[in-house]
């Protein structure tokens, strides 16, 4: 869209838009992250921003702390210096921190000669180019006092935001609120989501009581599109995974007692699964479904790795124990390295030696990976 024309603002396809996007806010069937993800897309179309952030935060003393967020077009490690220090010194907070939903342009709100002699202005604002934002607050329900905030950001070369733009966030105040009240019921919920966006080793996602995908960590999304399963509602991991929790809910009542985890290992691809149920919110009230999924071919990589740089393995010898313990027998490593089978035995020889064993067999021992 045109920064100049505000009157586009005003067309019925906009208001057609903004409807349509209300309306995807309360979609169920996607996670939080992928309608605020949406929503913000659309929203750019309308309103014109570079960055935008929903963050959820809380009162320490009389600071502020970020608690978890959704964010958009911000890089990892400015995000992450406002949630380790900046967020003390955020002026809109304390602004927004109210029982009553408050909305400004900051171009309204501060003196921007003032403004700019601000450590926070300085040292954050300025670099990161947020010299002009619209910010809203939104109502949350938390025993733990959590505030919820609503952000988009210009940089100076762009015009200020109209007044025709903070009536439209205006509209979707009271919607936030609807979506997100139950944040603070939840919280663990979502700090667990949060906790676990730095979990490699391991993909994570969690389904609600009705077997609804709620949630999901970086690794279990690359998971899918290593293992060419991009479908989240529709693929062999997902499926398996709600027959799975199906089997937990059915065992329950037949045994009377809290169902033990269920563990499966799919037979045609080097994949470990386990699901259990657990409460993530302080007052036991609601269960959910949590499945990790373990990469055999990942664990047996990376261990290996470590097998090369402790033995101190040649590039070779590395390729050779890596086939012997997927099964590969002398000749069939020859013939996929391209060498003769003397000049594996020979890097064999050279590779028990460094690992002082005596054949093939001590090597699981010795790596400990049995």
């Amino acid at each position: 869209m045109n920064l100049d024309d505000n009157n586009k603002l005003l067309l019925p396809s906009t208001i057609k838009t903004i409807n349509e996007m209300i309306a995807e806010l309360y979609d169920d069937t996607k996670t939080i992250d992928e309608r605020m993800e949406k929503f913000s897309k659309t929203l750019c179309d309308i309103i014109y921003f570079e960055k935008a952030n929903v963050l959820f935060y809380e009162k320490m003393n009389e600071t502020y702390k970020t608690h978890s967020s959704f964010v958009v077009n911000w890089d990892k490690k400015s995000w992450q210096s406002y949630n380790e220090w900046y967020c003390q010194f955020d002026d809109v907070l304390p602004i927004l921190d109210s029982q009553n939903y408050v909305l400004f342009r900051t171009s309204d709100m501060f003196n921007d000669r003032m403004r700019q002699n601000t450590v926070y202005y300085r040292e954050f604002l300025d670099p990161e180019h947020l010299h002009d934002s619209i910010e809203a607050n939104f109502k949350v329900q938390s025993e733990s006092g959590l505030r919820g905030i609503f952000s988009i950001h210009r940089p100076r070369d762009k015009r200020p935001f109209s007044a025709s733009e903070l009536e439209i966030i205006k509209l979707f105040q009271p919607h936030f609120t609807n979506v997100l009240r139950n944040y603070g019921s939840e919280a663990s919920l979502f700090s667990f989501l949060h906790l676990i966006e730095q979990q490699n080793c391991v993909g994570i996602c969690l389904f609600d009581k009705e077997l609804k995908l709620v949630g999901y960590n970086p690794t279990f999304e690359a998971f899918l599109n290593e293992h060419e399963e991009a479908d989240f509602l529709n693929n062999i991991f997902i499926t398996t995974a709600r027959t799975l929790c199906k089997q937990m809910e059915e065992e329950q009542p037949r045994h009377g007692r809290r169902p033990t985890p269920v563990e499966y290992k799919f037979t045609d691809r080097p994949v470990f699964m386990e699901v259990n149920k657990a409460y993530l919110d302080p007052g036991k009230t609601k269960e959910y479904y949590c499945c990790m999924f373990y990469d055999l071919s990942r664990i047996l990589g990376k261990t290996l790795e470590q097998v090369k740089h402790q033995y101190d393995l040649t590039p070779r010898e590395f390729e050779i124990v890596n086939r012997l313990l997927r099964g590969y027998s002398n000749d069939q490593i020859a013939k996929e390295l391209f060498i003769s089978i003397p000049t594996v035995k020979k890097h064999l020889a050279s590779l028990y030696c460094k690992m002082d064993i005596n054949g093939q067999k001590q090597i699981m021992e010795k790596i400990k990976f049995l």
